[in-house]
């Protein structure tokens, strides 16, 4: 790894140096590294020696949007070994990146997953030598066209580095497609399905995908050679996360109407002509989060409110930061209105790739109001405040992970604050215990894939 040339550049922990070391003698592998320990160093650095060395000649780096036009350009310009590459973001419509695609000198490409289909649309794209697929849950299900698209463009990459702090949020089940990006099934499978005949079955009782007994041993010992894993809580000395549940108690009025609609799927709202109707089991689960959160939209896509008692117990949060920032996570964009209309001078929409998030890390927002989709990878934000409050809590468990290391990571001095506004009685309950039991399965593959860092590690000059 290049050794820091100014003083400005922190020197590498002693865990990056180790995922460097472990990604630079294998061609494919993956650095399972969770949230908060700068995998993204030892990924340029890995980038820097393979361009330095005539390995490559021109690197392309998939991820979230976020990632890869926020993240990814701060961090090749931070620091002072990967300061003279010249990269481009391959953003803007179909013309505009093929014409980016053009540019000579390049070094790395930085591209988000949403995009990749349009560098192929291109009658001669340039081959890439290496590619770097920065939270690579997003290439999780190959049935997508992202998938499709990110397989063509790495085929005939030497050299392919997968990085994510969630691999498998929702069940060991979403590994199979990273993993055949990397050796083409030999550790899983061919295919998804003798991925699945040989390891998993389907629980004919909830209809939901889940392992055989021993399986997981059995995945976890094929993936040991190729996979990188480190848990933050084994290298990082973090300040404490105190995670606090706000009961919501509804009034006997609004639970009638909330069991009513949830056992009958139609809801009459008071100055509403029609009646808001669920047509299915999905869409009744989704509006059952809306009622929890206080509105709900009808057919037509208005939102309609409820109640306010979330926003009630938003307001005594605020109150009690005595003026600290606070991050308030939304789910439904009516949350968000509302919010926002609620703070009108306080309030500030958090969107990646705007001046919002410069303005939240500098402390200048004091009401940060964000959704996972947005803010939830990649964004350091922990400079701009320590308390959270979810408003709404999403189903998706990396997306509830991943949020929370946005602010409770490296550089955080300070205790982080979580507060869960959890509605009593209603499917907020039911997503708190579903994302327990995610968690615990995602906890379980990172502590059998860890690697202990005991040895004091040499710096390559």
């Amino acid at each position: 790894m290049i050794v820091p040339g100014e003083d400005t550049d922190k020197p590498p922990h002693d865990y990056q140096w180790a995922a460097y070391n472990f990604a630079r003698d294998r061609k494919k592998c993956a650095l399972f590294m969770e949230m908060g320990l700068g995998k993204t160093r030892p990924a340029s650095a890995v980038i820097v020696d393979a361009l330095r060395s005539f390995e490559c000649d021109s690197v392309i780096v998939f991820g979230p949007k976020a990632v890869v036009e926020d993240t990814w350009p701060e961090e090749l310009q931070k620091w002072a070994y990967t300061r003279d590459l010249r990269f481009v973001v391959l953003n803007g419509t179909e013309n505009e990146i093929h014409r980016k695609l053009d540019l000579e000198g390049i070094d790395v490409y930085l591209c988000s997953y949403d995009r990749a289909h349009l560098i192929i649309k291109k009658a001669r794209y340039p081959k890439f030598d290496m590619a770097v697929l920065d939270e690579s849950q997003g290439v999780r299900n190959q049935a997508t066209r992202r998938w499709q698209a990110v397989e063509l463009l790495i085929a005939r990459c030497d050299r392919v580095i997968e990085l994510t702090g969630t691999p498998s949020p929702n069940g060991l089940y979403q590994l199979w497609a990273q993993l055949f990006l990397l050796d083409g099934g030999r550790r899983l499978g061919k295919t998804l399905g003798a991925f699945y005949r040989r390891w998993f079955h389907k629980n004919p009782f909830t209809d939901k995908i889940e392992p055989n007994t021993g399986a997981p041993a059995q995945i976890h010992a094929r993936l040991r050679d190729i996979c990188f894993t480190l848990l933050a809580e084994d290298y990082q000395k973090l300040p404490p996360l105190i995670v606090k549940d706000i009961r919501i108690k509804f009034s006997d009025a609004l639970k009638k109407k909330y069991y009513t609609f949830e056992e009958k799927s139609v809801l009459s709202i008071p100055g509403l002509a029609k009646e808001i109707t669920a047509v299915n089991a999905s869409a009744l689960y989704a509006k059952l989060t809306q009622f929890a959160d206080g509105t709900i939209y009808d057919a037509e896509k208005k939102p309609h409110a409820v109640h306010s008692l979330k926003l009630e117990a938003l307001d005594a949060i605020i109150d009690g930061a005595l003026g600290e920032n606070v991050l308030v996570i939304y789910q439904h964009r009516s949350d968000l209105q509302r919010i926002l209309e609620r703070y009108p001078d306080r309030a500030v929409h958090l969107k990646s790739g705007s001046d919002s998030v410069a303005q939240w890390k500098k402390g200048e927002i004091e009401i940060g109001v964000g959704h996972p989709e947005s803010i939830g990878r990649g964004l350091n934000l922990q400079s701009g405040g320590r308390i959270v409050v979810w408003y709404g809590i999403p189903v998706n468990l990396e997306h509830y992970l991943q949020t929370i290391k946005r602010i409770w990571r490296q550089g955080q001095t300070r205790p982080v604050m979580m507060y869960r506004l959890i509605a009593e009685g209603t499917v907020d309950e039911s997503i708190a215990r579903a994302l327990g039991r995610k968690n615990r399965s995602q906890a379980d593959l990172m502590q059998a894939l860890k690697r202990k860092i005991e040895i004091v590690l040499t710096r390559i000059k």
